[in-house]
């Protein structure tokens, strides 16, 4: 089989449009750690626990002695007070090395206290909570990426 320039020139094409869909459909761990921490967000916004819980290990701990099941209980308390939850991400950076990662990043909170008192007269109140800068570890796990454990920095204002 004789294979002429025009051949050639189509299957060179064909290499880089394959290799080409291959970058843009394959995501590199910085993309999968990013579009993580984002989903993460929704889930707050949704009050989705299990999404919540869904980026955390199990052998998430840190410096404070927070665990998985302490996380558990604090999303769940938060999701009971508070409704209308908005979160913002700002700034974020990952750095992968190996089967390890680190995502830094500043974040706001902004939430509506659920009434808990019968009276009708009270207005809801906005609560914010927002930080300087939130440091997360991530570990590749058995199904993949998962935050092993965090630290954050000051509380900052953003005026949004």
């Amino acid at each position: 089989m004789k294979i002429t320039a025009g051949k050639l020139i189509l299957i060179a094409l064909g290499l880089i449009l394959a290799a080409w869909l291959v970058f843009r459909i394959i995501p590199s761990d910085e993309n999968r750690i990013h579009r993580l921490i984002h989903e993460a967000a929704k889930a707050v916004e949704r009050e989705d626990l299990d999404g919540v819980m869904g980026v955390i290990s199990l052998s998430y701990r840190d410096s404070y002695g927070l665990t998985y099941a302490a996380w558990r209980a604090l999303f769940q308390r938060g999701f009971n007070k508070y409704m209308d939850i908005r979160v913002w991400i700002r700034s974020l950076d990952i750095k992968v090395n190996g089967d390890e990662a680190e995502a830094t990043f500043s974040l706001r909170v902004e939430a509506t206290v659920a009434a808990t008192t019968g009276d009708p007269d009270k207005l809801p109140t906005r609560d914010v909570g927002s930080l300087e800068r939130a440091k997360l570890r991530f570990k590749r796990e058995a199904l993949g990426w998962r935050v092993v454990s965090g630290e954050e920095r000051r509380p900052v204002r953003w005026g949004l």
